[in-house]
Parts: C-alpha cells; structure tokens; sequence
C-alpha cells in the first residue's frame, strides 16, 4: 500500500452556514479502494486532547461545525500526483453552490 506524502487541505471560513455534505456531478467517483480511504479519513480524524499524546477520534463533517466552517476541499497527493481531491460542504450561504474540485485552481509543485 502506497503511503499518503502530502494531504493539503484548503478551508473557506463563511458564517452562517452548516457543514452538511451534498452530492454534487463536480467530485469525481473513484474506485472503491479510494473511495473506502476518502471515507477512512473523513470520518477518523485524529483531534488532540488537553492530554499529551492523547486522541480522540471526529469526523470531518464535526470539525467543520466546531470551527464554523461550511466548505473545505480536499486534495491528497501521493507520489507527486493528485490521487483525488474532493469538495464537502458549500462554498456560499447565500446561493448554497456546493464545494467541489472545480471550486479552487490547485498547484502543486
């Protein structure tokens, strides 16, 4: 199994909005294999504790309610190359357009 290098992660802090995840044509579907790693870590994520070395587990959609934030994009590169990026949330309370990989222009370098 091929290590994750780098994971980048982009937030957009709006208020005012919530951090539900809705399907959108713009995130591309992967294999099954990636799709079981995207689910793997959005749904547990590591969260420090008042403990030292102490974890808790979190989901994604729960971080982005603790900081208010209603849309955040996801790129993972792995040897260089975007392995998949995903949107979750929106990016406008107003209008409700959803995050997705169109939302951002990513480099990497």
């Amino acid at each position: 199994m091929k290590y994750i290098k780098f994971i980048f992660i982009l937030f957009i802090f709006l208020t005012g909005s919530s951090a539900e995840f809705k399907p959108d044509d713009f995130n591309p579907k992967y294999s099954e294999d990636i799709e079981n790693r995207i689910d793997s870590i959005i749904n547990n994520l590591r969260v420090k504790t008042n403990k030292e070395g102490v974890f808790q587990s979190s989901t994604l959609s729960d971080r982005m309610k603790f900081y208010h934030t209603p849309g955040v994009s996801i790129a993972v590169i792995n040897d260089g190359k975007v392995e998949w990026a995903r949107g979750f949330g929106i990016r406008n309370d107003r209008t409700n357009d959803s995050v997705n990989v169109n939302t951002f222009s990513w480099r990497v370098q």
